[in-house]
């Protein structure tokens, strides 16, 4: 005999989020609910699962056990649905990008796979964070990673090869750029800001591998959107790290030009998927695609 399927749901869901407001919140109902539904689970397997002080919980040994098995076995339901929702022909296929590789790479090329696959339907998400491929409506996801987090599964797409660019506007009359030491001159236009997660900055990773770390910039300058990061440096306000892939276009129609022969490999796009998605057909074919314009 099986226990309650929202039992368990809401035990999985706390354990997960490590509060009962946030289990709360994800499947719609009270704190007193979650609370309840946990009560129904121990008094199913006459033993307490989590003990409870306040707001914080732990997990007693029965509690773990459970955990571990239930998590498994929600993701294979996860990974289930998933594969029938992608193969139905009403469900389009899910793919997400950055927005400044949807905008600098992927648009100018979309028109050869649509001429190859006119019956393959597609929904574009665009988000600058890492994006979730298990909830079931992205079957592809083009993510920008530092190679050291990238998992196992992972496929590398592009290299980063990440290097300093500037309008050449910013450069016009200008001797005071000979060695990369001479940045301290200009603005840094950044795409995150390190000091809200305590990790170094590309820009910092640059410079150390350019020798340059020691040098003091009067003006760091943050866009959390690469496309307007990019805007502001073809536009002259300073300068910024981009992928000469990417940048491809604007670098040959001379908006972008990239003074120093020093790239930094620490990051990559990658092709994520969930799993088993293999057995996709269409995410097949766009990722085969996409390879092929690499």
């Amino acid at each position: 005999m099986l226990p309650p399927l929202n039992a368990l749901r809401a035990f999985e869901a706390v354990t997960r989020h490590g509060k009962y407001a946030d289990a709360a919140d994800e499947l719609c109902v009270t704190t007193s609910a979650i609370s309840h539904q946990i009560r129904v689970l121990e008094e199913f397997f006459g033993a307490r699962l989590i003990n409870r002080d306040g707001q914080k919980f732990g997990l007693t040994r029965e509690g773990e056990v459970l955990q571990g098995d239930l998590q498994q076995a929600f993701n294979l339901i996860k990974r289930a649905t998933t594969n029938l929702q992608t193969e139905c022909k009403s469900s389009p296929l899910g793919i997400s990008t950055t927005p400044l590789f949807a905008v600098k790479w992927l648009r100018s090329r979309l028109h050869r796979f649509w001429t190859l696959h006119q019956d393959i339907d597609m929904h574009f998400y665009h988000s600058n964070t890492v994006t979730d491929v298990t909830d079931g409506s992205i079957q592809v996801a083009i993510q920008w990673l530092d190679k050291r987090e990238a998992n196992e599964g992972d496929v590398l797409l592009m290299e980063g090869n990440l290097t300093p660019a500037c309008s050449p506007a910013l450069l016009d009359g200008s001797a005071s750029l000979q060695t990369p030491a001479d940045l301290s001159s200009f603005s840094l236009l950044h795409d995150d800001d390190p000091t809200l997660h305590g990790q170094p900055s590309l820009w910092h990773e640059w410079l150390v591998l350019a020798h340059a770390a020691d040098i003091t910039v009067d003006n760091y300058t943050y866009y959390e959107d690469g496309n307007v990061r990019i805007q502001a440096a073809i536009e002259g306000e300073g300068f910024t790290l981009i992928c000469p892939t990417v940048q491809a276009e604007d670098i040959a129609a001379g908006r972008l030009v990239c003074p120093f022969d020093i790239t930094l490999q620490s990051h990559a796009y990658y092709i994520v998927t969930p799993s088993g998605i293999g057995e996709n057909a269409n995410a097949r074919k766009f990722i085969n695609w996409v390879s092929s314009e690499v």
